[in-house]
């Protein structure tokens, strides 16, 4: 076994909003912001508890 400082798991391809398009349909689907990322400083956006971006 190997020591890491960090593990990155690739699960997918597509981000958060294609994979609930299937249920949300195209017209809610589009607008949602973005999900997760970064904001224009770099800093990680997260999402809050709620749904909202804080």
């Amino acid at each position: 076994m190997r020591a890491a400082d960090l593990i990155v798991l690739a699960t997918g391809y597509k981000g958060q909003k294609e994979a609930v398009r299937h249920i949300l349909g195209d017209a809610i689907t589009d607008c949602i912001g973005p999900v997760w990322g970064f904001d224009a400083e770099g800093s990680p956006r997260p999402l809050a508890a709620d749904g909202s971006r804080k």
